[in-house]
């Protein structure tokens, strides 16, 4: 190459790097689709604040979060790296048979103090249980396995199943959980029906069918103390089907083609009245998880029907009580829906029950990372 040739070179690439930062200090975007987290975003110009290296350090992550065609890149990057290079392994983010996607392997260091732990989760519970049913509430406890302790079968042949240690820890909790809790354990009931097809592909939520399982299974307690309660399974919906951008997807740059799942569900001519700080709909619409069902996470929703044969319902968890809550709707007189990653009220699970005195208070601890943790359980019972 001439020298020439060089310099034009050099010449060229200097000018579009220099293009490329002109439009990035421009930019403003807040959050990354693509990744599912916010962004940071240019602090304002303070010539003054150019010695402080925590200023200057804003700078440059903001730079990095905003460099224009970003997402495109990140994009393009894991397009080549999950269905070019093969790579079955994307950070935190496993890709497993048939495109499906898992969270990394659980890994348990010290059994006997994981044994404790979950003793000490159980008691933990039985404490809170208590208080509820001295409200005169029934307390109900689902517990959700992780996506790769039902979907084995889905798994590549370098992951390590942790089923016969979720197994062992599932045994160890409802040997130690008092009479106060009644017990619902959700891989048992999937697992029953000869299927494993209860969560998304894409995704780490159970998804609807799976969710009309555990629902019928509630409805079914209910009804032994409200036999004319209402009960709707999926036939009273309209159901969507769509290309779900699942959780994990996003992780890995939207990479996989997830393909049409059931994902959004709308009553067919019944309404309701709710309350919370936000206009989203209780049964949404869109791509995600989030979008689709009681319109994300909030830390408190109050729902009301017109049917006085339903019991009144509290249910408090994470982002998987979502699409079951979107299912008790109409079962419910009032429900009202807890998440104590949002509520930020100093009142715990059982204050809510002594104010609102429901029939049944639902609890579910379940998080995508762990199948069990005391702070995670701790933080979900308002604690």
């Amino acid at each position: 190459m001439s020298n020439h040739i060089k310099k034009i070179f050099v010449f060229s690439f200097f000018c579009f790097i220099a293009v490329i930062g002109f439009l990035t200090l421009d930019n403003e975007t807040k959050k990354s689709e693509v990744e599912g987290r916010r962004l940071m975003t240019f602090p304002k110009l303070d010539y003054q604040k150019f010695s402080d290296s925590r200023y200057m350090q804003n700078i440059g992550d903001a730079f990095s979060d905003q460099l224009q065609y970003r997402t495109s890149m990140i994009e393009k990057y894991f397009d080549i790296t999950t269905n070019v290079l093969k790579i079955g392994y994307q950070g935190t983010t496993v890709i497993g048979k048939e495109d499906y996607l898992f969270s990394e392997p659980e890994v348990i260091t010290g059994e006997e103090e994981y044994d404790k732990e979950i003793r000490k989760i159980a008691k933990l519970i039985n404490k809170e249980a208590k208080k509820v049913t001295d409200s005169g509430s029934k307390f109900i406890y689902i517990h959700y396995p992780r996506k790769d302790i039902l979907m084995e079968r889905y798994l590549p042949s370098f992951y390590i199943s942790g089923k016969e240690r979720y197994e062992k820890s599932l045994k160890i909790l409802k040997e130690n959980l008092s009479e106060d809790v009644i017990f619902i354990d959700a891989l048992e009931l999937f697992e029953e029906t000869g299927s494993e097809e209860y969560f998304y592909k894409t995704d780490h939520h159970v998804n609807i069918e799976g969710q009309e399982i555990i629902y019928k299974t509630v409805t079914n307690l209910m009804k032994e103390q409200f036999p004319k309660m209402d009960v709707k399974l999926l036939d009273s919906y309209k159901i969507k089907k769509t290309d779900i951008v699942g959780s994990f997807d996003r992780n890995i740059g939207n990479a996989i083609e997830s393909g049409k799942e059931n994902l959004a569900i709308k009553p067919k001519g019944w309404k309701v009245k709710y309350k919370r700080n936000s206009k989203a709909k209780i049964w949404g619409k869109g791509d995600t998880y989030a979008k689709c069902f009681m319109g994300g996470d909030y830390a408190f929703t109050e729902v009301t029907t017109k049917n006085k044969n339903n019991p009144d319902v509290l249910i408090c968890g994470s982002s998987f009580t979502n699409s079951l809550e979107s299912l008790m709707v109409p079962s419910a007189r009032k429900m009202i829906s807890l998440d104590f990653r949002y509520n930020k009220q100093k009142r715990t699970m059982a204050d809510f029950v002594e104010e609102y005195q429901p029939d049944y208070t639902i609890f579910i601890p379940c998080q995508s990372d762990k199948s069990f943790s005391y702070e995670t359980t701790k933080l979900h019972l308002g604690l």
